[in-house]
């Protein structure tokens, strides 16, 4: 921290899918609904942006 270095480890515990065009989701081991408990990559995006920020 003295020198301005920051280092992070973010592990993502989860499967990772994604909400089709027609609303369904995908992920070749996971299941195909909202509910899944997949983890979208537009809200990983997003919470590294905020860690870098």
């Amino acid at each position: 921290m003295p020198q301005g270095i920051h280092v992070t480890h973010v592990p993502i515990d989860a499967a990772i899918g994604w909400t089709q065009e027609d609303g369904t989701r995908w992920h070749s081991l996971a299941g195909t609904t909202v509910d899944d408990n997949m983890a979208d990559p537009a809200r990983i995006a997003e919470t590294y942006l905020q860690l870098h920020r």
